[in-house]
């Protein structure tokens, strides 16, 4: 019986291996202030937020920029404070944000926080209610990704939980009556 056991949790092992997948390396984490220009990716709410709390305490668009750029290290600071000093020498807004947008490393980013802020810099009007709304709707789609992943990842734990229980309730359970059965059976009828 213990060989049994050994070879239903070997093929439980190797069935485990085989169905997990290949190791990936881990995207690069942000750093913030004192990061390194290697790692220095601005995560878009955090740049909502940061915003959001400049704005809120009273600073321009441009001041709220630059403050930005200085707190964040590394070549998103420096296009953050690029941006800003377009802005203050009264720079057009799109050709503010031209080579930001295009940056290869936060153009992305850029993006989105020159749509989210456009409207209120052109219309002099607040860009909090929209900061708030692109923070809903990242938040939302961050959410629905864990969602989406967390049930995958449901699915791939079945099966491989599956391949340890399924063999060991056969040899535990299924085997032991079938051979009663048989015993009894045969030995029965031998005997008579």
């Amino acid at each position: 019986m213990n060989g049994m056991a050994l070879l239903a949790g070997g093929l439980a092992a190797a069935a485990a291996l085989l169905w997990s997948p290949p190791p990936r390396a881990l995207p690069h984490a942000a750093t913030g202030p004192g990061g390194d220009a290697e790692t220095d990716a601005l995560p878009p709410g955090l740049a909502l937020e940061m915003l959001a709390a400049a704005v809120s305490q009273g600073a321009s668009i441009p001041r709220a920029l630059e403050a930005m750029g200085r707190a964040w290290s590394g070549e998103t600071g420096e296009v953050l404070c690029g941006v800003a000093t377009s802005l203050h020498r009264g720079a057009d807004w799109h050709n503010a944000w031209a080579l930001a947008c295009a940056h290869p490393r936060c153009g992305g980013v850029m993006g989105m926080l020159s749509d989210t802020l456009e409207p209120a810099h052109r219309h002099g009007t607040s860009p909090l209610p929209r900061i708030e709304a692109a923070v809903d709707q990242i938040d939302k789609t961050e959410r629905r990704l864990i969602e989406e992943r967390a049930a995958k990842l449901g699915v791939r734990m079945l099966v491989p939980t599956g391949a340890c229980f399924l063999p060991a309730f056969v040899l535990i359970g299924v085997l032991p009556v079938i051979a009663s059965f048989g015993a009894g059976a045969f030995g029965s009828g031998a005997l008579g």
